[in-house]
């Protein structure tokens, strides 16, 4: 919690507030929303990336992740042919 609220803090958000907001039925009902989505697509662990209809499950590389988002807006795939 300290080391998510003192990122907050890094982006100029306000600690105070974001701890306040944690506490509230919105942001309960999202995360609720997010595990059973999870639950439904049998993913149990993070990270985890969806890009089109592929489940990436583990931390790949901010360098693979950004060439598959290029490769799923270029050919609809997260590996182009050719």
């Amino acid at each position: 919690k300290q080391v998510a609220l003192a990122a907050a803090a890094d982006l100029g958000l306000s600690p105070v507030s974001l701890e306040l907001d944690m506490g509230t039925e919105a942001v309960s009902q999202t995360i609720q929303t997010s595990y059973e989505i999870a639950k439904a697509l049998n993913i149990t662990g993070t990270p985890t990336y969806i890009i089109g209809n592929e489940i990436i499950p583990g931390a790949i590389g901010i360098d693979e992740l950004r060439a598959r988002i290029a490769n799923m807006r270029a050919c609809g795939e997260t590996k182009c042919e050719g």
